[in-house]
């Protein structure tokens, strides 16, 4: 009976600690709903001027809008630093790639740290793949090898 009471406490307290590092549903939701609406642009202006449109978009639209973008915009450059064009020259088109990468970095930690979230509640609410958390935080410490000081 003891052994039980204390497994049902620690499983109340581990949930508790679990809704608290969580977003709420609201909030939660919409940063998906942002997330969606980026689709596969390396920028979230589509998304947040399709939003414009109906409605201001939420703050957590914005932060969904926001990392979609900047997920997409990341693979983009990671695509194009890997694969040369064949052309012998590929400078302009990384240059433009890393401009794109760091200006949505910068409005997705704007709006994340506004929304009081870490990357990793960012991710979760979003419904996006967790295995982008370790690239979120290596690109927070260092810019991208072949950026140069781009962040």
């Amino acid at each position: 009976m003891r052994r039980a009471a204390l497994l049902a406490l620690a499983t109340l307290a581990y949930g508790a600690a679990e809704a608290s590092a969580a977003p709420d549903g609201a909030l939660a939701s919409e940063v998906r709903r942002g997330f969606l609406a980026a689709g596969p642009s390396s920028s979230d202006v589509p998304a947040m001027r399709v939003e414009s449109a109906a409605r201001p978009p939420s703050a957590g639209f914005a932060l969904g809008a926001a990392l979609g973008g900047w997920l997409n915009a990341a693979e983009t450059l990671d695509f194009d630093l890997k694969t040369p064009s064949g052309d012998g020259d590929d400078t302009e088109t990384i240059r433009k790639d890393c401009y794109e990468e760091a200006a949505m970095l910068e409005r997705l930690e704007t709006r994340r740290k506004t929304a009081g979230l870490t990357p990793a509640e960012t991710l979760r609410a979003a419904g996006a793949d967790a295995g982008g958390l370790p690239g979120w935080t290596r690109r927070l410490a260092a810019p991208v090898a072949g950026c140069g000081q781009a962040r």
